[in-house]
């Protein structure tokens, strides 16, 4: 079976910065499966093709609604379970070597019609009207991406005018970077399984740039963290959820930044915590604490002694310690 670096990027992006429990590659839609809601997505696909048709599109060609939903692939499905939450996320990505393009001057039909297709599969399959549809490129053409995106707000008006919840998101260019290529790097470090093609090729090269950079000039790239080490200044921290945020990023913090006695004191007292970071419990503790239940298992290293790790972080509306603590690791990574 042939193996898709871009996929494999997407797998690792859903499972490590949107952390989502579950995720298949190559999924496709079974004729086994209960079908829901069909009388409201045939409605959608009716009104969409008027819709488009009304622009100069044929953004279904001659598939019927059937066939349509037949057809139906996608290159990535996560599904992430948080407490009351579950949050669907169906992702198509383009690797293509230059740029965005398919065959026949299609791309602009075919992204179009991936959006709605996969809309109507997380309603049809997955019974739901809330999920995240994408679509990444690394590269792509200003021609293009002005016109997907101009097809784009049309189906996003459309959902959202119809009582759908619905988020679409055209990744492509830096944003593809940022929100997508430097946080599975940053991620890369504290990831140990081998399968995942992606971050292993990532570590490949960054373990022989880090021994190859001992005999001549390193490769700079700032974008791609040499070793275990992270760039805390190319990392967009806002896209990730607040626990990976302490237990990646502020741990790797703690661990290679110089901190004072005092400083470290202070990270143990339970009102600089609460006022710091909006925590109920000292953002460390040393091996002599009675209780770790609401403490990381693997110790945070620094200046030579072993501290435990606050894992009691929260990112919901009434209790979002999300903000504080970003704030904190910018004001101290320099």
């Amino acid at each position: 079976m042939k193996i898709e670096i871009g996929e494999s990027l997407i797998y690792s992006w859903l499972r490590h910065v949107k952390e989502c429990q579950i995720v298949q590659n190559n999924w496709k839609a079974s004729r086994s499966w209960k079908s829901n809601n069909i009388t409201a997505a045939n409605q959608i696909f009716d009104d969409l093709k008027i819709e488009f048709a009304n622009i100069g599109l044929d953004v279904f060609k001659k598939n019927s609604f059937t066939m349509f939903l037949e057809q139906a692939e996608c290159d990535s499905v996560g599904i992430y379970f948080g407490g009351n939450e579950i949050v669907y996320y169906a992702v198509d990505v383009a690797f293509h070597s230059t740029t965005l393009n398919y065959s026949n001057g299609t791309t602009v039909q075919k992204v179009t019609e991936k959006f709605i297709r996969q809309a109507l599969c997380m309603l049809v399959y997955l019974d739901s009207k809330d999920a995240n549809i994408v679509f990444a490129a690394p590269i792509a053409g200003n021609k293009v991406v002005k016109a997907i995106n101009s097809n784009l707000q049309i189906i996003r008006n459309y959902f959202s005018q119809n009582g759908y919840n619905y988020s679409f998101e055209f990744i492509v260019n830096d944003e593809f970077n940022l929100k997508i290529l430097n946080p599975v790097i940053a991620a890369a470090s504290d990831v140990e399984d081998t399968t995942e093609l992606f971050i292993r090729s990532i570590k490949l090269y960054n373990n022989l740039n880090s021994k190859l950079s001992k005999k001549t000039k390193p490769l700079k790239n700032k974008n791609v963290s040499t070793g275990n080490q992270i760039d805390l200044s190319s990392v967009n921290l806002d896209v990730f959820k607040v626990g990976k945020i302490a237990n990646v990023f502020l741990r790797y913090l703690l661990e290679t930044k110089k901190f004072s006695i005092s400083e470290i004191q202070e990270m143990q007292d339970l009102n600089f915590s609460k006022n710091t970071f909006g925590l109920n419990f000292p953002l460390l503790v040393d091996s002599n604490c009675n209780d770790l239940n609401r403490y990381y298992s693997k110790p945070v290293i620094i200046n030579g002694v072993s501290y435990y790790l606050c894992s009691q972080w929260f990112e919901t509306k009434n209790n979002n310690d999300k903000p504080l603590l970003i704030e904190w690791i910018n004001k101290n990574k320099d």
